[in-house]
């Protein structure tokens, strides 16, 4: 094959289209002598660096690489595209695809895409199942769905979430390009993508949803990360995980201030049809501080008769 590109005119451009799904040793190897050790021009589009492509060589021009960044669309580009659709839609649309291309045009060519409406969009998602989801094992997928559920991935709520194969998990993920740095030591799914990781997760067997939220829920009230928590029961209707919120989270909102959110759970909390003493508590909380100290005391008094001897909360109560 060398012998028959020795011919190779110097402007001419050999192009590989998806490189990844070529990146066996022996393949690499054939493409490093073939065009990168020979001179000749080679054009790649791959989820992945090809593995003789150093960053030495890219520091010192050899190679040039144009990263997720420089291909993204910016703001004036997006709009260009969606200029057709009704403005209000396609600038929420140009702000969840965060410059996507593959997104964007998905929506300048389909017209019942522009709100986003429903659970997930048809086009949308058979995009991601067929480009990205559909090429992971299967281990690797149910992980990455199990991640969606937390706003930010590190190493400690991988290995919380997934057990043992999160190194392994998190490598895949990377290689197909589905998560990007978010802070050092941070990892982040794109907001669509992340949308259609949870929306698996929603058809996998209800006891694999039950312990995915679960185990969520209980890591970010570990970290504190009290809205997160709160919002994710929301959307599973979790009422049961309730009482596990507010035992932990009930005195560090009152110490810093954020009587508005606990005001705010407790709305939500009604629609449950859920009863607790800690529900008598947190009303009572509010009371108090509203002025209210009669009906403060009375509803800290119904709490602290039925919450059990050994309860965290109960000298608060009294």
């Amino acid at each position: 094959m060398a012998e028959d590109l020795e011919e190779w005119p110097d402007d001419a451009w050999f192009v590989i289209d998806d490189y990844h799904l070529l990146s066996s040793e022996p393949g690499e190897d054939l493409i490093r002598r073939l065009f990168a050790s020979g001179g000749r021009r080679l054009l790649l589009t791959s989820r992945q660096r090809p593995a003789w492509s150093s960053a030495r060589e890219l520091l010192y021009g050899n190679f040039f690489e144009l990263g997720q960044s420089s291909l993204a669309m910016n703001l004036e580009e997006a709009n260009a595209i969606l200029a057709r659709m009704d403005t209000d839609a396609a600038s929420g649309l140009v702000a969840l695809a965060d410059g996507w291309p593959a997104v964007i045009g998905l929506a300048a060519l389909t017209p019942g895409l522009a709100m986003l409406k429903d659970p997930f969009p048809d086009e949308l998602h058979d995009y991601f199942a067929e480009e990205l989801f559909a090429s992971l094992p299967e281990n690797t997928g149910s992980g990455l769905c199990r991640l969606a559920l937390l706003p930010v991935i590190t190493r400690e709520a991988a290995e919380t979430m997934v057990g043992r194969d999160a190194d392994h998990v998190l490598a895949e993920a990377r290689e197909a390009g589905m998560i990007s740095p978010a802070r050092s030591h941070e990892l982040t799914f794109h907001p669509l993508l992340r949308a259609f990781l949870i929306q698996k997760l929603r058809d996998s067997s209800r006891a694999e949803v039950i312990d995915a939220v679960t185990c969520s829920v209980d890591f970010l009230l570990e970290k504190e990360a009290w809205d997160e928590a709160f919002a994710l029961m929301n959307d599973f209707d979790r009422s049961d995980l309730v009482e596990t919120l507010l035992s932990k989270a009930i005195i560090p909102l009152t110490k810093q201030g954020r009587l508005s959110t606990l005001r705010e759970w407790l709305d939500h909390v009604q629609r449950f049809e859920f009863s607790s003493p800690l529900l008598n508590l947190a009303e009572a909380e509010l009371a108090f501080r509203d002025g209210r100290q009669g009906r403060g005391g009375a509803l800290a008094e119904a709490a602290a008769s039925s919450l059990k001897d050994d309860h965290p909360l109960l000298s608060l109560a009294h």
